[in-house]
């Protein structure tokens, strides 16, 4: 249930996203896409190199509990902390996308008069 409400999230994020970067640059619209993906891809990237140590350092851990009875949530981040670590990205990325809803309008007229003025 976890892993589909944050699959969906990301996937309301991203479409989100995509359709502003379309909206907000007209005539460099494949500019942004390009940069959108290069930038999506790069942090997939990222979290994979992050998560796959940690995760393997929880197995160590589980390892050593089973040999000698330590305490395995004092090394390990573990799974639930991976997932508790993600979702607290989602709300902050989720709260960027309100942020941008309410004064999006505002930053593209101001980016247009910007753009009118300097080309005078």
């Amino acid at each position: 249930m976890v892993i589909v409400t944050l699959t969906s999230t990301s996937r309301w994020i991203y479409a989100s996203t995509l359709a502003y970067l379309v909206d907000a640059n007209p005539g460099r619209s494949s500019t942004a896409v390009a940069a959108n993906s290069s930038f999506r891809g790069t942090m997939a990237f990222i979290a994979i190199m992050i998560a796959v140590p940690l995760q393997v350092s929880s197995l160590a851990v589980c390892c050593m509990l089973y040999v000698t009875n330590y305490h395995a949530s004092q090394n390990a981040l573990g799974d639930g902390g991976l997932y508790t670590a993600w979702a607290g990205i989602l709300v902050v990325v989720e709260l960027l996308v309100l942020l941008v809803i309410r004064k999006g309008e505002s930053w593209r007229k101001e980016s247009e008069e910007n753009e009118s003025g300097s080309d005078t």
